[in-house]
């Protein structure tokens, strides 16, 4: 509760809302993902070489958004290794959804550098607690636009976190029933 109160407080975010994130995002810190994200982005990065792409017989109808996908994969590739660098932390430990997404929050990496936050003061971002997934998900939908007191920007915000409407009717609508 005081996470929460403190997330309000600084970023203008609903509780209720923070806590419909965090079920749907991970069933409230319990189920986090079982797949490396470091092996997730890996393969990701190499989809669009002609090896990949003759192994798979992929039709060259494919290969424009495997180039996009690849590009992204190397991106978020890249910073999450700069992440664990920087934060000296094992790339291998880490274990998130099939997408790469990683902690309660489940953030991508780029989405850690970006939003990331320090919810209990401890001098580092750990996504796995929720002080910490809690701060980095109020900054986060701070950043975009959301507005406690204007309920008509929570919609826009929820969707800048995950692109579905179908997502974004369920955060609104367990965020009602809190």
């Amino acid at each position: 509760q005081s996470q929460l109160a403190k997330a309000r407080e600084q970023y203008g975010v609903s509780p209720e809302v923070i806590v419909a994130i965090l079920t749907v995002e991970s069933g409230l810190g319990k189920t986090t993902g079982k797949y490396s994200v470091f092996n997730v982005f890996a393969s990701l990065a190499v989809m669009d070489t002609p090896e990949v792409i003759r192994e798979l017989n992929l039709p060259a109808r494919l290969r424009s958004r495997l180039k996009k996908k690849a590009a992204w994969g190397r991106r978020e590739l890249k910073t999450f290794l700069s992440y664990c660098q920087k934060n000296r932390l094992d790339p291998f430990q880490f274990y998130g959804s099939w997408a790469g997404a990683i902690g309660y929050s489940q953030f991508l990496p780029s989405s850690l550098v970006r939003c990331g936050r320090d919810g209990d003061g401890d001098g580092r971002v750990d996504l796995f607690t929720h002080p910490d997934a809690i701060a980095s998900i109020a900054n986060y939908l701070h950043k975009s636009g959301f507005q406690q007191g204007r309920p008509n920007t929570w919609r826009r915000a929820i969707l800048a976190y995950n692109h579905s409407d179908a997502y974004a009717d369920t955060i609104l609508t367990l965020a009602n029933w809190y």
